[in-house]
């Protein structure tokens, strides 16, 4: 009986050492969080890696070191990198120094990085990987490697603390580096503007085309942002490196190089700068052949008289009459009522989402122009229907309040449910983090094995909070497709809750946070060895007494 108790505390402790050991591999850990290895100078002189501690203690790097796809390793000495802070070690004191007016925390590091193709890692004095960056075609294990970033460019992890494996999500490549501070997404100007559309050529001897105008009397780089038609329509195309448009300038982008495919009856033109906000966009319904769609003094019309690349013609006022009056008359108005889910302006200037009693709507207008309502009003709305299920209205008047204050609470949904059939209804969904980088992560049903993409977009005022691979959040938002991939758009603050497994199984146990683990293993060994003490002390009394030896 003791060798039982031996084995089931033996068991006991195994277990509880094996989790806390997974544990410590998911907890914030030391991280490589900028590298600069392709200068605008000399290699030799200016390479440098920031790293940065995400904790709440200092960490003593004494015998750590940095290892290279192409080179030795370096053993960093005795020093320290205190919480919350950067460290950044560079080939040269001076080479650093001459960049930055400022000096590194430690210099002298004995590798080279190779531009094209390497990878770089950080191992403690036990030997075990802290954490690693790839990019180019260099392997390390375990690790998705970035594409790479341009001479004179660095690559920098998006999130402070943010760590997927994946570096193509978690790195991104930056212009200008910036040693000692963290990443922050660059602002992008509103001088661009889509300005004429051809979605219904007569014949082969012309080409669909999106045009874009530059509205500044500077010429404006293109390198980085999308053009894209309605969502679930064709592949977006991002524009080249090295692609300017001319001050006060149009540029058109034909079929035949962005591989975007406008409807001939009704479909969207956008277009996104580089972070993927939306700049610029419009929606139309049925033209003529030939026909092209302009913004002609700041209203979209039809016209006959297609300019790419140049400025849109004025046209004859009985013309554009008449084809307004084309336009209109091809598209029958619906009338739809539900209760606001996600107002105007929280997920964007140009829809709200309304909510009936089985389906969702998606309610879009170009301008942005809709009267004041709120989460929970009940409204009624008229509008053109468009083949992407959105709903679009003329003017202020085609939305009308018809009362208030009744929130709409969110259907609970499984996430291997989430599809069409919710598409633009407000869903609430429970999971554990399988992949997580700045403000989109994917929440994973454990039972089916099937995920969801969840998007916090900057507008809504949510803060991501702090979330590891395994942990359990409840998730509502808005249920919308882009790119034929369903995802989930919380748009208020509780939305975006933490949660536990509804079911102690062990396909609910999270990968990390590792405390149920623990909890259930202990409870599991405690009934296990109560139940041994209860058998063995009923086996003791039912033998017979030994017989008095006289």
């Amino acid at each position: 009986m003791k060798k039982i108790y031996v084995l089931v505390l033996v068991i006991t402790l195994v277990s509880i050492f094996h989790i806390n050991i997974e544990v410590l591999a998911a907890s914030p850990h030391l991280q490589i969080n900028e590298v600069y290895y392709d200068t605008i100078g000399t290699d030799s002189k200016e390479e440098w890696i920031e790293l940065y501690n995400p904790t709440d203690l200092t960490i003593d790097l004494e015998n750590y070191t940095i290892l290279s796809d192409s080179d030795t390793s370096f053993t960093i000495p005795a020093v320290k990198v205190s919480p919350k802070s950067f460290f950044v070690i560079a080939k040269d004191q001076t080479g650093f120094h001459t960049m930055y007016d400022a000096d590194p925390d430690l210099a002298g590091m004995s590798i080279t990085l190779a531009n094209v193709s390497d990878y770089v890692a950080i191992v403690d004095v036990a030997g075990n990987e802290i954490d690693s960056v790839s990019w180019g075609s260099s392997t390390y294990p375990g690790i998705i490697p970035n594409k790479g970033a341009e001479h004179a460019h660095s690559l920098e992890r998006k999130e402070l603390g943010g760590d997927t494996d994946d570096c193509s999500l978690d790195f991104v490549e930056i212009s200008t580096p910036t040693p000692f501070a963290k990443y922050e997404k660059p602002l992008y100007s509103d001088s661009l503007e889509l300005s004429e559309l051809m979605p219904y050529p007569a014949d082969a001897s012309h080409e669909e085309f999106i045009e874009i105008h530059n509205k500044t009397d500077k010429a404006f780089d293109l390198s980085g942002w999308i053009l894209d038609d309605a969502e679930g329509g064709s592949s977006s195309y991002m524009i080249p490196a090295g692609v300017e448009i001319a001050a006060s300038g149009y540029l058109s982008f034909y079929h035949s190089l962005t591989g975007i495919f406008l409807n001939n009856d009704t479909d969207s033109a956008r277009l996104f700068d580089p972070n993927g906000d939306l700049k610029s966009g419009t929606t139309y319904a049925k033209g003529q052949k030939d026909d092209s769609y302009a913004l002609i003094s700041g209203v979209w019309l039809w016209t006959d008289q297609s300019t790419p690349g140049k400025e849109n013609q004025f046209v004859d006022t009985a013309i554009i009459k008449a084809a307004v009056a084309t336009s209109t008359a091809s598209a029958e108005k619906t009338v739809v009522s539900g209760r606001v889910t996600a107002w105007p302006g929280i997920l964007s200037d140009q829809i709200f989402c309304l909510q009936a009693d089985s389906k969702g709507y998606e309610i879009y207008n170009y301008h942005g122009e809709y009267p004041a309502i709120k989460e929970g009003d009940l409204v009624e709305v008229s509008g053109i229907p468009s083949t992407s299920g959105r709903i679009k209205t003329e003017a202020v008047g085609d939305v009308v309040l018809k009362s208030s204050d009744q929130i709409v609470s969110p259907k609970n949904v499984p996430i291997s449910e989430v599809s069409e059939a919710y598409l633009d209804q407000y869903v609430k969904v429970k999971g554990r983090i399988s992949k997580t980088s700045g403000d989109t992560f994917y929440l994973e049903d454990p039972v089916s094995a099937t995920t969801v993409k969840i998007i916090i977009r900057e507008a809504t005022g949510i803060d991501k909070p702090s979330m590891g691979v395994g942990d359990f959040f409840a998730i509502a938002g808005i249920v919308s497709v882009y790119k034929n991939e369903y995802r989930i758009l919380p748009f208020k603050l509780e939305d975006v809750t933490i949660s536990s497994p509804d079911y102690l199984t062990s396909s609910y146990l999270p990968v990390a946070g590792g405390s149920e683990k623990i909890v259930l293993v202990l409870s599991i060994s405690i009934f296990i060895l109560w139940n041994l003490f209860l058998t063995t002390k009923k086996t003791r009394k039912s033998l017979p007494k030994p017989s008095p030896r006289w």
